[in-house]
């Protein structure tokens, strides 16, 4: 019996080595569909591998555990029987079928991984799933985009060679199955028991990753100071297991600080005097001298890193426009997004609050806000948002009719000709709608009005006009030329109308684009452009630390509106914030264009980078890295608990 037992654990270990093969296969995906810029640094990339191998066999060695209890136990119970040979095979066929079922839907998940860290520098984590929601236009978008298609093409050979693998193991196993019949002996159970016990142990301790005290985690691929090889060992799957442990009410272990401590930081760099405790951060803001009713026009600029205002092809800007109203708006130089995700910039730029990590911010049933679009249409004005294509996508429908917004202009409203893939119409075809709607409105009523566009040519899947292509290297430079143009014309022609001219206009990246990079942090995907266009405003540029939540109060300020200010934002024209804030899913950061601190929920490492010399200082400077972290921790712990207290709603 002990012989057919080792035989048949031989069978699944076997498999086990396949997938393990196949894991790493992925892993050699990732690493060069994502080379360093400087090159592939051989020993650390090793050992990133072998480190890799650990969190491959921790996932192996969980599929693993059904097949090898079953076929020991079968072993030990049957062996003696004449339908053993019969039903081992029937077992093996069921294992290989358990084995193929589950890896050919994890080795596309592998697959997938190499493509979103290229977007993101960062593998998959649970945020991933809230794109389930809206399944037809996630696979529009995957499907529409040209370079996912060699990704699903590599995905569709690995687990075909996978599966012809798995089918040669089973078809070897079951021919050789050994179909005599043994004298039984308490020494061969003994023996037998003692091996399984062994094999379950060893199963126990690849399930646990590591010998170490503690199970492996995120944190233990972290080897070296450089965040690509730091990164390239940790298994997606596993990473999207670890980061659901953050979608409890649990906060992450950093932010388990005072809360009342937090807050009174909060309310004093909000110049707070007088509290409410139904609503501790509202301050009621009298009217006073500014532009007064003027339209309000905000354009959220899809992927529009400030990078991209210094970025050049053949000696020209990629963005020409925007590059040269740097010097005729006020512009903010030194700013940032709340998050990685547009339904972030929305609520931040609108309402005046961020993400909680990896969570949306545009909720099914919505949160309730107060924010611009209350502050305007308490002072009068009517409140519209354009977007190129389906409303319901990131429930963009009915969280802005929960939140003072009176009609949306989507997917609906456009000729179906004029649609060009599954974001629905292109930007200058949404802002020559605009235009004309603005215009009729305009000519029929003098009520002010409040506006949002939402861009999106510059996302994946790209349609680039003809005119276009020689504007860049490449189709990334081609789009984000073509956004640049295509907001020139809104600009100018609306500039020209009446309305137009009676119009303050704000321009913001809803986040920016990662690029590789030596921090733990993708900064670059947070740091946005901003500017504020209208006549008579003077021309300045601020480089003190900005932020999306700083719109609105700047924004009614500027106005000189009176209103209810329930956001986390200051007002930039009379107030310098000490740092900005924000998130990367799993990562909390904060920056003063000078200094970044970056800490991690899932590793729980933190990091402090001197950005004009690319060095990690967190021992010799570690008095700056404690009060950025204070900074960053207090803000968003008191972000986190005024969404989910409700301290954001309305309180009239």
């Amino acid at each position: 019996m002990l012989r057919k037992l080792l035989k048949n654990i031989g069978f699944v270990l076997a498999i086990h080595f396949l997938c393990l093969v196949s894991l790493s296969a992925c892993r050699l995906l990732l690493l060069f569909s994502n080379m360093p810029t400087s090159g592939v640094d051989g020993v650390l990339a090793w050992h990133a591998l072998l480190i890799g191998v650990k969190f491959d066999n921790l996932i192996a060695s969980y599929v693993s555990a059904l097949p090898l209890l079953c076929i020991t136990l079968y072993t030990m119970l049957f062996t003696h029987r004449s339908q053993y040979a019969y039903g081992i095979g029937k077992l093996m066929r069921g294992i290989g079928g358990y084995y193929g079922v589950i890896y050919s839907i994890g080795l596309p998940v592998e697959v997938a991984n190499t493509r979103y860290f290229q977007f993101f520098d960062n593998h998959l984590n649970i945020s991933v799933t809230e794109w389930f929601a809206f399944a037809k236009d996630t696979a529009g978008m995957l499907i529409g985009d040209k370079g996912n298609w060699p990704y699903l093409l590599i995905a569709i050979a690995f687990v075909g060679i996978y599966l012809w693998a798995l089918v040669r193991i089973v078809c070897l196993f079951e021919r050789h199955i050994d179909k005599s019949t043994p004298v039984l002996s308490c020494k061969d159970y003994a023996a037998a028991i003692c091996v399984s016990i062994l094999m379950y142990g060893v199963c126990f301790c690849g399930i646990r990753g590591s010998f170490q005290r503690y199970p492996l985690g995120v944190s233990f691929a972290y080897f070296c100071d450089d965040a690509f090889y730091n990164r390239l060992g940790i298994n997606p799957i596993f990473n999207i297991i670890k980061s659901a442990e953050y979608t409890s009410e649990d906060l992450p272990v950093l932010l388990q600080i005072d809360e009342q401590e937090a807050l009174a930081a909060v309310q004093q760099e909000l110049d707070m005097q007088v509290t409410d405790s139904f609503h501790p951060l509202v301050r009621h803001i009298a009217a006073k001298e500014g532009f007064g009713k003027r339209n309000v026009v905000v354009i959220l600029m899809e992927s529009m890193s400030t990078a991209h205002l210094e970025e050049t092809y053949q000696g020209k800007h990629i963005t020409p426009y925007l590059a040269a109203l740097r010097d005729r708006s006020l512009y903010f130089s030194n700013f940032y997004s709340a998050g990685v995700h547009t339904n972030n910039g929305i609520t931040a730029t609108l309402y005046g609050y961020g993400p909680n990590f990896a969570k949306t911010t545009m909720t099914v049933p919505s949160h309730q806000y107060m924010g611009l679009p209350f502050a305007l249409k308490q002072n009068g004005y009517s409140t519209f948002v354009f977007v190129t294509g389906n409303p319901q996508y990131d429930n963009m429908n009915s969280f802005f009719y929960d939140n003072s917004i009176e009609h949306i202009f989507s997917l609906y409203d456009y000729p179906s000709d004029k649609v060009v893939n599954n974001f629905g119409v292109p930007d200058d075809y949404m802002f020559s709608y605009g235009l004309d709607y603005l215009q009729q409105r305009a000519d029929t009523t003098g009520q002010p009005f409040f506006a949002l566009f939402l861009t999106v040519s510059n996302h994946t899947p790209f349609v680039i006009p003809d005119k276009y292509r020689p504007m860049g290297a490449n189709e990334e430079q081609q789009i984000i030329a073509y956004a640049d143009d295509a907001l020139r014309q809104f600009m100018q022609q609306a500039q020209q109308t009446e309305w137009g001219r009676n119009t303050l206009f704000v321009l913001v990246g809803d986040h920016g684009n990662p690029v590789s990079t030596p921090y733990d942090y993708n900064l670059q995907y947070n740091t946005v452009p901003c500017f504020f266009v209208t006549e008579d405003l003077r021309d300045t540029i601020i480089s003190s630390p900005a932020q999306q939540q700083d719109i609105a109060p700047t924004l009614l300020s500027i106005l000189g509106l009176p209103y209810t200010d329930n956001t986390m934002g200051i007002d930039l024209l009379k107030k310098n914030r000490e740092y900005a804030y924000f998130v990367n899913n799993d990562h909390l950061g904060c920056c003063d264009g000078e200094w970044l601190y970056s800490y991690s929920i899932n590793t729980q490492k933190e990091y402090l980078y001197h950005l004009p010399t690319e060095q990690e200082r967190s021992v010799m400077e570690y008095t700056r890295l404690e009060k950025m972290r204070k900074y960053a921790v207090q803000h968003q712990l008191v972000n986190i608990k005024a969404v989910a207290n409700q301290w954001t709603s309305p309180n009239e």
